[in-house]
């Protein structure tokens, strides 16, 4: 018989023998097992994580959009206290009103604020610019209200590849008047 005949055979008799020993099968998968268990449990956490940033940023863009006087820094400090308190943590906010320019095919930012503590800068002008991929369809002079959120996140385990910062945003249009202002309208 030859080598690779008595290889295949050798192979075919080991593929077929059901003899085994149940402790080292549970010690080959019960770590498997366990990984897999941390994994889900860290991705189902991040997940929550992020769930409930992106219902308090659409709760908080919604809220906005209804105003119809103007809103002012008070206003905005205790967003963010409501935000936090919706979320159970520590958020930075970036508030923003902006309109679309038919004539120029650009947006730009009619006010924008951020709260809280992080990296995030209000909006300039040039940031917006023609984020068409980004903002939804407007016409000519339309105002939209822009809620961002963004917070660190800390993964009960380490498992590689989590997100350090989760970021969410909502996008809503005025709802009860024309536009919504900060401190003043103008």
């Amino acid at each position: 018989m030859s080598m690779p005949k008595r290889l295949l055979t050798r192979l075919r008799s080991y593929a077929r023998d059901e003899g085994g020993s149940a402790t080292v099968e549970a010690a080959i998968a019960f770590p498997i097992l366990m990984w897999l268990f941390v994994v889900t449990f860290a991705l189902f956490d991040l997940y929550q994580f992020k769930s409930a940033r992106e219902k308090a940023t659409y709760t908080l863009a919604d809220m906005i959009s209804r105003e119809t006087i103007p809103i002012d820094q008070t206003y905005l400090d205790n967003a963010l206290a409501l935000f936090n308190d919706m979320t159970g943590g520590s958020n930075q906010l970036r508030v923003s009103v902006v309109y679309y320019s038919a004539d120029y095919d650009r947006y730009w930012k009619k006010w924008s604020k951020t709260v809280g503590t992080g990296d995030m800068a209000s909006y300039k002008d040039k940031d917006l610019g023609t984020k068409h991929d980004w903002f939804p369809v407007m016409v000519d002079a339309e105002q939209l209200v822009v809620v961002e959120s963004k917070a660190s996140y800390d993964s009960p385990f380490n498992v590689g590849f989590t997100p350090k910062t989760v970021e969410t945003y909502a996008f809503t249009r005025p709802r009860f008047a024309p536009q919504v202002c900060f401190d003043t309208c103008y």
